[in-house]
């Protein structure tokens, strides 16, 4: 099978991180795999192959001809069996190449969050209803996220599957010694993902602010960039929290540093389901989580993590503060989560789950 898939950019981010290493997964199984990036960036993704850059501007993308034709030209040559577009731009830059220039691959849309969240206007709702009618599966990321899909666009249910994100069984190495510092001082909280309102990092800091009070030692990781940071750093401050939070950006060694924190806290409003909840899982740290989108598909209360319904701050700090206190219930949790991963959630699993949804084209 040949597959091109689309990603928004070389970024760290879950829809090009996964994309990417189910592409590395698919070409194992003997597919041809080709990953296209729309604009630029510059991040390390786990690609064994070069990625196309097509290097187009955020600014063009309602009228991006020259854009849509250099896409429809690869297309044309490689003459795939399928394009995989994969979140944010992807769908509306592979549709109206196809519109614009008329190839006939099928498109599979890789849906990466509850679509209700993020439609906020009539106008909205029409545009991405125009876009879906071109395609010819939806592949979500679970099964809240596709339940909402067709739901939110009268389709047909056959046309929408579930297929998760996983993670790449493999060995942790050990954390950056440049951060050994934040580890001597007391507990450590983790959060990961871009620095954006929906992650609701002006929550989490709401929340570790109540922690400080109690656990005076304790210390807050947050790895990810985003338009965010600015006014988060500002909040810190006023919180007197220098000492106790810190912003590591964007690093190639997050699976080091997750696995050497004590806990991994998500007060996300919006989530589809979070690869890093699953990273965690896999290298045996506890997880608090609000429970939106996704998330209660993989962490069961007290069985595999701590789930906290959305906007429940008390909740949520308790529940922290009993992943840090009770050794023997975290103990279960981790182990429970472990084995939950390592028999559903292996990208060798993953990979041939997509296969099997490939077939239905």
């Amino acid at each position: 099978m040949k597959i091109l898939q689309v990603i928004q950019k070389k970024q760290l981010r879950g829809a090009e991180i996964f994309a990417c290493q189910l592409s590395e997964e698919l070409i194992k199984l003997g597919h041809e795999v080709i990953v296209v990036a729309i604009y630029p960036g510059e991040a390390l993704l786990p690609a064994s192959n070069p990625i196309v850059q097509l290097n187009r501007q955020l600014k063009w993308r309602f009228f991006d001809l020259k854009g849509w034709r250099l896409l429809a030209r690869l297309i044309e040559e490689f003459k795939p069996d399928l394009i995989q577009a994969n979140a944010s731009d992807t769908l509306k830059f592979v549709v109206f190449s196809k519109m614009v220039f008329g190839w006939r691959f099928p498109i599979v849309y890789r849906n990466a969050n509850k679509m209700s969240d993020f439609i906020r206007s009539f106008f909205s709702y029409k545009f991405n209803a125009l876009l879906i009618k071109q395609v010819s599966l939806v592949i979500s990321v679970s099964e809240a996220c596709r339940t909402d899909f067709v739901q939110l666009f009268n389709i047909d249910a056959d046309k929408v599957q579930t297929g998760t994100i996983g993670v790449n069984i493999a060995s942790i190495g050990n954390c950056s010694k440049d951060l050994e510092f934040i580890f001597e001082k007391g507990p450590v909280l983790i959060n990961i993902g871009s620095l954006v309102p929906e992650k609701n990092h002006k929550g989490l800091l709401n929340i570790f602010s109540r922690l400080h009070r109690a656990h005076k030692g304790i210390q807050l990781i947050i790895l990810g960039t985003g338009n965010e940071k600015g006014v988060l750093v500002e909040r810190v401050k006023q919180l007197g929290l220098q000492n106790n939070v810190h912003f590591l950006g964007s690093r190639t060694d997050v699976m080091e540093i997750l696995k050497k924190a004590d806990a991994l806290v998500m007060p996300s409003n919006i989530e589809g389901l979070p690869g890093v909840i699953l990273e965690a899982q896999y290298a045996k740290v506890p997880v608090v989580a609000y429970n939106v989108g996704g998330i209660g598909e993989v962490i069961v209360n007290r069985v595999t993590g701590f789930l906290v319904e959305k906007g429940d701050e008390e909740g949520f700090i308790l529940s922290v503060s009993e992943a840090l206190s009770n050794v023997r219930l975290c103990n279960e949790i981790i182990e429970n989560a472990y084995e939950n991963v390592l028999n559903n959630y292996d990208n060798v699993l993953i990979a041939k789950k997509f296969v099997e949804m490939y077939k239905l084209l």
